[in-house]
């Protein structure tokens, strides 16, 4: 019994302490705080004291609650009859919220008896407790118990909870939320002057009352993101964007629009919504219209000057008469904008009640009526005001385009337009266009037979107004005048007569009032000082059809490396021009041959097609080279060492085409006998015809008119006929020659076939047998020329006298590519003398080319020149038959120098069949001995088709100061390369001996 009764003792004694933030247990007489006195078996006397404190040492309350940024302190005290028990174990607990720190919940008493520890906020906002328990080593265990305020903030963001919520408010006062930031917004105040609804006039301007808070706390929450959207109106920012307050608050703007109806206002932050609905109401509205334009003394409205702008006004109030500050869009259109005689801002936006739009006259001449209209909420509510516009005077004309600014002669060749249309602009004083004005149009002079499809026409209600020139005979730049005539001007005229700006037009109506461009009337003068007129630009004639000698082909070179080589390539390009040497236009085709090689387009195109005047085509190397058999003859010499194939001896003399260089073969020094020149001549070899033709006519020339024959420049008239100009048929000359050589051909193949008789061998042939021709009649025979001109510029007289036809023909141009080989054949060759001198010196160089002193010669196959394959420049000292040893006062040498001195030298270089070597190709001359100088010379063969030989000319001659070398070389080096990457490297030399 006396224990279960110390027992409740001790637990009274610890709520009294709880309560009283400290308490004490005595045993030695039985009393509790005198009380109540009691017999302990044991006496003793111990205390447990708790504070919570903040850094401050104030105690927490609703207005000082623990957070994050304000912990508590609490401390318990442990004293045994007042003296501080230290070392011992105090154990701290939390109820309801709040945490200790550290989590372990335990601190030892220091030499004060007092044990610390901290205390956070915890998840939850509210009144909380803190228990310290303390047991003794007898197992008696003391606990007190203190309270204190929290306001949740530690909770974790993870587990946070929050909600959301929007009231859409009416009425408020404009400064109702300047303080928002220190003291919470209240809607429901009457300070506030808000109405909580969910109803709202199209006139007014609503606010948006959102609250976020965090229910753990029961706190706004600060500096949250949120969204608002309606669809209904819309929301201010546009964005629909706000952040919250310090209370957890976010105001934003609802502005409903024209269109009544209901809506959703939807709101959302930190993943929670809300939304509300709410209705507009649509106001009544009046438009007040102030159209700019001043009074005059009489009150009459002062019209708006042509070109002039004033700014029309329009301020909207509702049914109240207050002004309408919803911003709305306002309507303004007139028949003048309409018809684009004036401009005016179509829509705006009021501001405040008031819209305003600037009205600008562009030839508007009429009391302009605009009609302004706003659209709110279904309804239409509209208001007008007139602008009367003044007339302005004209005062100039602009040049504005042509359609084409290149027109063709007839008849358009290659699609190219033969008209186009010319257009000015009437503008009056004030830079505004005229419309319904007459404006008359000439051209400025009457060369080439162009002309106007229209003399006179009326502006349109652009004040533009247009001619169509069409295409004469003789190109060049066209002109057009136009000239303004008033209409009122014409009208205070006598029945009858009419205007012109024209003088030789009026001169003209005086000398003939019949002539069908004159009125009924006079033809009166419209005053120099008073015309508006004006001309056009950037129109050209030009581009009729090709003619023969505008007509052109080149190749970028006409010496291809091609003559042992597949895949060469050669670029052609085709040249067009008219008859008066102007450029044809695009789109005109060309065919292109050749003899041998194939013939390609380039870039992909089908055909070869003109783009400014030119089209481009490629030539390849491939098949069959012309006349490359050995039984043509037609080589320089014997190239193989083969004296039975006879390559180089013409088959209808059997002499040898090139006399050889020692043995050699050697190029002529010259040309080969040609068969084009001469029927005992060899066809060359390695030549191919390339051929281009288009559509085209042939050429004149224009005369002057006679007494007999009216001529006009730019037509084939009576009398302008030349042969020179008569075309045949277009053919593709293989042999050069000009002429048409066709001939037909015997088998060969036939067992009685006979060489001697049939034109086509290599007896008889000249090279053209083969030719093939374009048969335009398809008469299957090749046509001469007619003795007509035959061409689109035949003149009617010319025509009816049957001088010309309009008949096109084929205008042509030939081209001879050279397929140069890689192997050069050498010649060098010096003059030789025919001079006589006398003893003791010698014919260095004799007449018959035989050897001597000065060097190895021997005949060539040209009159005046030997070959020479080595020269001496030594000194050779001969007895001088004018010395006389026995003479005293003898002053002449005993011995005379007869040796050579120096000597020109001429180098012959070319292919196997004489043709030039590859275009290209380097050359290069040197001499290791003697003293060596180049006369002339290339070091680089050019692009060339020439059927004689290349050559060089250099001179070498005795040593002035001597050198080491007694004997050295003259070389030629040629250095190839070819499309498809090879090069090659030749060089020939002849010996040079000097003593020096």
């Amino acid at each position: 019994m006396p224990l279960l009764r110390w027992l409740n003792i001790i637990a009274f004694s610890s709520l009294l302490a709880a309560c009283g933030g400290g308490g004490s247990l005595e045993k030695d007489g039985g009393s509790l705080d005198g009380s109540e006195t009691v017999e302990p078996e044991v006496v003793e006397n111990v205390t447990l004291s708790l504070s919570i404190r903040d850094v401050n040492g104030e105690k927490f309350s609703e207005t000082n609650p623990v957070s994050k940024n304000n912990k508590g302190i609490v401390t318990a005290t442990l004293l045994d009859n007042g003296t501080p028990l230290e070392e011992q174990l105090i154990s701290f607990s939390t109820i309801h919220t709040g945490d200790i720190e550290p989590a372990l919940g335990t601190a030892s008493t220091d030499s004060n008896g007092e044990a610390t520890v901290t205390l956070s906020s915890g998840n939850f906002k509210g009144t909380g407790l803190v228990v310290a328990t303390y047991a003794d080593g007898d197992g008696n265990t003391f606990s007190m118990e203190a309270t204190f305020v929290s306001n949740g903030d530690d909770a974790s963001t993870e587990l946070a909870q929050y909600s959301v919520s929007v009231s859409l408010l009416t009425g408020c006062n404009s400064s109702w939320d300047e303080n928002r930031n220190n003291v919470r917004l209240d809607p429901t105040s009457q300070a506030s002057g808000c109405t909580v609804s969910n109803s709202i006039s199209s006139a007014e301007l609503g606010d948006l009352f959102v609250a976020v808070t965090d229910e753990q706390s029961g706190d706004g929450v600060a500096n949250a993101l949120v969204d608002v959207t309606t669809d209904l109106g819309s929301v201010l920012p546009s964005s629909g964007r706000a952040l919250t307050d310090n209370f957890g608050i976010a105001l934003l703007k609802l502005q409903p629009g024209n269109t009544g109806g209901a809506g959703t206002i939807s709101v959302s932050s930190l993943d929670e919504s809300a939304n509300i609905n709410f209705a507009v109401g649509i106001a009544d509205l009046t438009l007040d219209v102030d159209n700019g334009l001043n009074f005059d003394g009489n009150g009459n409205v002062i019209p708006l000057k042509a070109g002039g702008s004033t700014v029309i006004e329009v301020t909207l109030r509702d049914e109240e008469g207050n002004l309408y500050t919803t911003p709305t869009d306002v309507e303004f259109s007139s028949t003048c904008v309409a018809s684009n005689d004036s401009t005016i801002d179509a829509s705006v936006k009021s501001s405040g009640g008031i819209a305003s739009s600037t009205y600008r006259a562009n030839g508007c001449s009429i009391d302009d009526v605009v009609n302004i209209t706003v659209e709110t909420g279904g309804k239409n509510f509209t208001a007008s005001t007139t602008i009367p516009v003044e007339v302005s005077a004209v005062q100039s004309i602009q040049f504005i385009d042509v359609s084409e600014p290149v027109i063709a002669l007839p008849p358009g060749e290659g699609g190219l337009p033969t008209q186009s249309v010319v257009r000015f602009r009437l503008l009056d004083a004030d830079g505004i266009v005229s419309p319904q004005q007459r404006i008359d149009f000439k051209l400025t002079d009457s060369v080439g037979l162009a002309k106007l499809t229209q003399r006179s026409a009326n502006t349109d209600n652009n004040g533009v107004v247009q001619t169509t020139v069409t295409s004469g005979i003789v190109p060049g730049p066209l002109v057009v005048k136009a000239c303004f005539v008033s209409k009122e001007d014409v009208a205070a005229l006598p029945e009858g007569d009419d205007l012109s700006c024209w003088t030789d037009e009026v001169e003209l109506c005086s000398a003939e009032p019949n002539n069908e461009i004159c009125p009924d009337g006079t033809l009166h003068l419209v005053p120099l000082a008073e015309q508006i007129n004006a001309v056009s630009s950037q129109l050209a004639l030009y581009s009729g059809v090709t003619d023969q000698n505008s007509f052109d082909l080149s190749p970028t070179e006409f010496n291809p490396n091609a003559l042992n080589y597949n895949g060469i390539t050669i670029p052609l390009t085709v040249y067009f021009g008219d008859q008066f040497n102007q450029f044809n236009s695009d789109g005109v085709e060309a065919t292109v041959l050749t003899e041998s090689g194939v013939i390609g387009p380039q870039n992909r195109e089908a055909v070869c097609r003109t783009n400014n005047a030119l089209c481009e085509i490629t030539w390849r190397s491939q098949g069959e080279r012309p006349f490359y058999d050995y039984k043509w003859g037609n080589r320089i010499g014997e190239i193989d060492g083969n004296s039975a194939t006879r390559e180089g001896f013409n088959p209808k003399t059997n002499e040898i085409n090139c006399d050889p260089y020692f043995g050699n073969a050697a190029p002529c020094i010259g040309t080969l006998l040609r068969a084009k020149n001469d029927p005992e001549g060899v066809v060359r070899g390695g030549r191919t015809s390339i051929l281009a033709v288009a559509k085209g006519q042939e050429n004149f020339e224009d005369e002057e008119t006679t007494a007999d024959v009216t001529r006009r420049n730019g037509l084939f008239d009576i009398g302008e006929y030349y042969a020179l100009y008569d075309l045949p048929e277009a053919f593709n000359d293989h042999n050069e020659n000009n002429s048409f050589d066709k001939a037909n051909c015997s088998d060969a193949n036939r067992e009685d076939y006979d060489a001697d008789s049939d034109p086509c061998s290599e007896k008889n042939s000249r090279g053209g047998h083969n030719e093939t021709w374009r048969d335009l009649n398809n008469n299957g025979v090749y046509d001469d020329a007619d003795g007509k001109y035959n061409g689109l510029l035949c003149s009617e007289a010319a025509f009816n006298a049957g001088q010309c036809t309009r008949e096109l023909i084929e205008v042509r141009r030939q081209i001879e590519l050279v397929m140069s080989g890689d192997e050069p054949y050498v010649r060098f060759a010096v003059l030789k003398s025919n001079d006589a001198v006398s003893p003791p010196f010698e014919i260095l160089v004799p007449a018959d080319c035989s050897n001597s002193l000065a060097g190895q010669f021997e005949v060539s196959d040209a009159p005046q020149w030997c070959d020479v394959a080595e020269l001496d420049l030594s000194v050779a000292a001969r007895p001088n038959p004018d010395f006389d040893a026995n003479d005293p006062d003898e002053t002449d040498p005993e011995t005379l120098d007869v040796g050579l001195a120096g000597i020109n030298i001429r180098i012959y270089y070319s292919d196997e069949f004489g043709n030039p070597l590859p275009a290209g190709t380097r050359v290069s001359i040197s001499a290791n001995n003697g003293d060596f100088s180049i006369i002339q010379h290339q070091e680089s063969i050019p692009s060339t088709n020439r059927d004689t030989t290349m050559y060089s000319d250099v001179r070498i001659a005795r040593e002035t100061d001597g050198n080491q070398d007694q004997d050295g070389v003259l070389t030629i080096t040629f250095e190839f390369e070819n499309q498809l990457g090879g090069s090659k490297t030749v060089s020939k030399s002849i010996a040079i001996f000097d003593d020096r």
